[in-house]
């Protein structure tokens, strides 16, 4: 049985006789970019990176870094940001002399000019003159150590490159709103370019300065009045053909602690926020932290002591009562050997009502017309005018009841209601209501009260609309209702999903184009142009039948290949296979055939399979011509 209409497609091509001439167009978005990671021998070995212990800084580093790569258009000037800290238990150094170091070929080095050193900042301007590639690493000398960074590689272009994206990362993703120099309140923000190699540089902002503000060089600094929330750091590069690109990264600015809210009987856990894991020196330090409560009404009060402490800072409470309600807790980050400290924010501790009501939600889901590789929570083949059935169980578990309780059951557009039961007894239709939105229908259902140790049982019959195409339908049932107290109660049931298909096969056939073909060309084969060649498809198959039966896919060329005025092209269309072929005019030839009880796959021909057009010979005349193809699929008998 033939299941798929005959399709004709015409199969053009033009006898062309000419001169082509290949080129290519570079933009300056081309330019490639080799790897600087690997092409030179720093002046110096670079310094250690900087180490903390809850945010304190515990030995002289560069806290600010140069970028590995800049690239800049010549004419520009560039700017090199470093900063170097120290312990804030140490003593300021007497004082710091910084050197930029210079080199061109990677491997000799020397001072950078007066103009430009002396700085731990490097202001560089740059001409046509400049050398392509420069590396530059400074050297920060104190009174006996010095500390080397390290080396940034500066690429000097001849015209700009614009930038297509920008992602932007930050060295710290939470900063104290507290002025103290124990905990960090700042961090720098950086932008990672695409291209790399794109010029322009970025413009920083952010959409809360009442939370943290950045300066030119992307150094964010936070609050220290105490605002916290999520701030939003962007970075904009202004193109100079006048496109836009901007990237965001959020931060969050706080005081250290997070409020929590837990249910009676149930334990409190505040963590310390801030504390970087990456950079954590948990053996050159000398910390103690301390947890204070404060009940409400009440004194501060010590309930922990931790002395160094290491991995997640944090204190959980005891089991709490409603006694614990709205008292706040603080922890105080000692540094031992200077007597210095920092206590953060409060956080409040809220305890929510005791013994919530537990309904559980029990769902089984069925397809009476197809049951194959069905679960009570994932049902598959899913079709038009197939019958499913939900059925739910709900059980109140605690001693407390459930009023004014409906259950929301999300429902695909295309499908209908047939019947809805309650505990075996059909429903009030007062007690049923559906909205719709754009993807799928609410169907609610009101259950009234639920008391405690109740159970119900909800069945729900409904008939599948028109399937048109494949798709995953997920659904969770869920039940609403009010509490003793009139609190809203909420329970979800498990996760259900339906996947629905058309129980159709339809397949889109693309056009095929030859390599071009001259006068000279005769007992040659032309192939096929890449459009059509692995893993590109010839034919697309969308293969949703349910029930999948052996088919097999036949061509057949029903005329010679002519143009307009009936001349016959001297070239024959061939079914290739492993360096064999079959002629396809008026010849019925198998070109695929799928499994039983697989899926039909798509048709992908590698360059030298499929169809291939040979040139018998030549004296032919230029033209258009064409020729009529049948596609068949059948049932395998």
């Amino acid at each position: 049985m033939v299941i798929f209409k005959l399709r004709v497609i015409k199969l053009l091509f033009t006898l062309v006789v000419m001169f082509t001439t290949f080129f290519v167009v570079l933009t300056n978005e081309q330019i490639i970019v080799a790897d600087s990671s690997n092409t030179y021998t720093p002046k110096y070995a670079p310094s250690p990176g900087p180490k903390r212990i809850l945010g304190v800084l515990t030995n002289t580093a560069y806290v600010t870094q140069p970028q590995p790569d800049y690239y800049i258009t010549a004419g520009d000037t560039l700017k090199i940001r470093t900063d170097i800290d120290w312990p804030f238990w140490y003593t300021p150094p007497l004082f710091t002399h910084y050197t930029w170091w210079q080199s061109t070929d990677g491997k000799s080095w020397s001072k950078a000019s007066n103009s430009i050193n002396g700085h731990k900042y490097l202001n560089l301007k740059t001409d046509i003159s400049s050398p392509e590639i420069t590396y530059y690493q400074l050297n920060t000398l104190f009174p006996i150590w010095s500390y080397a960074s390290q080396v940034a590689t500066v690429h000097v272009l001849p015209q700009p490159i614009n930038a297509t994206d920008i992602k932007i990362e930050t060295d710290s993703n939470y900063l104290f709103n507290i002025n103290n120099n124990i905990v960090n309140n700042k961090t720098i923000a950086r932008a990672q370019k695409f291209p790399i190699n794109s010029t322009e540089p970025v413009n920083w902002s952010t959409d809360r300065p009442d939370l943290a503000t950045i300066d030119k060089d992307g150094v964010i600094t936070a609050n220290t009045v105490g605002n916290s929330g999520i701030v939003n750091v962007i970075g904009t590069i202004q193109n100079v053909d006048g496109t836009t690109v901007q990237g965001h990264k959020e931060i969050n600015i706080g005081g250290g602690l997070t409020n929590q809210s837990v249910a009676f009987g149930k334990c409190a856990t505040f963590k310390l926020q801030g504390t970087d894991e990456n950079s954590r020196d948990e053996t050159n330090g000398n910390i103690t932290v301390k947890w204070y409560k404060q009940p409400s009404g009440q004194k501060k009060e010590l309930v922990a002591t931790e002395n160094n402490p290491v991995g997640q800072i944090a204190y959980t409470t005891s089991k709490v009562t409603t006694k614990d309600n709205d008292s706040q807790y603080y922890a105080q980050i000692i540094v031992n050997n200077t007597k210095k400290s920092v206590t953060t924010r409060a956080a409040t501790l809220t305890v929510l009502p005791p013994n919530d009501p537990d309904v559980q939600i029990t769902t089984a889901l069925s397809n009476r017309d197809f049951n194959i590789n069905n679960t009570d929570t994932v049902i598959n083949d899913v079709t038009s005018n197939d019958h499913l059935d939900y059925h739910l169980n709900l059980t109140n578990n605690s001693k407390r009841s459930i009023h004014d309780s409906y259950l929301l059951l999300p429902l695909h557009l295309n499908t209908s209601v047939d019947n809805i039961k309650v505990n075996n007894q059909e429903i009030n239709p007062q007690d049923i209501s559906t909205t719709t939105n754009n993807d799928r229908q609410q169907l609610k259902i009101n259950l009234h009260n639920l008391v405690m140790h109740e159970k119900k049982t909800l069945d729900v019959s409904t008939t599948v609309g028109n399937i048109t195409n494949r798709e995953t339908f997920n659904s969770i049932p869920t039940l609403f209702g009010l509490d003793p107290d009139s609190d809203e109660y909420t329970s979800k049931g498990p996760e259900l999903s339906i996947n629905y298909l058309s129980n159709k096969l339809t397949a889109s056939f693309k056009d095929i184009n030859f390599e071009p073909i001259t006068i000279f060309d005769h007992h040659q084969i032309k192939h096929r142009t890449y459009e059509t060649n692995d893993p590109n498809a010839v034919i697309t198959i969308d293969d949703q039948r349910r029930n999948r039966s052996h088919l097999k896919l036949f061509l057949k060329q029903l005329t010679p290949f002519k143009n307009d005025k009936g001349n016959i092209l001297p070239a024959d269309l061939r079914l290739y296979s492993n360096d064999s072929y079959q002629p396809t005019l008026n010849n019925k030839v198998l070109v695929s055939e799928s499994t039983l009880g697989k899926i039909f796959q798509s048709v992908i021909w590698s360059h030298d399979d499929g169809l291939l057009l040979h040139i018998d010979k030549d004296h032919f005349l230029p033209g258009h011509y064409s020729s009529n193809l049948s596609w068949n699929i059948e049932d395998s008998v």
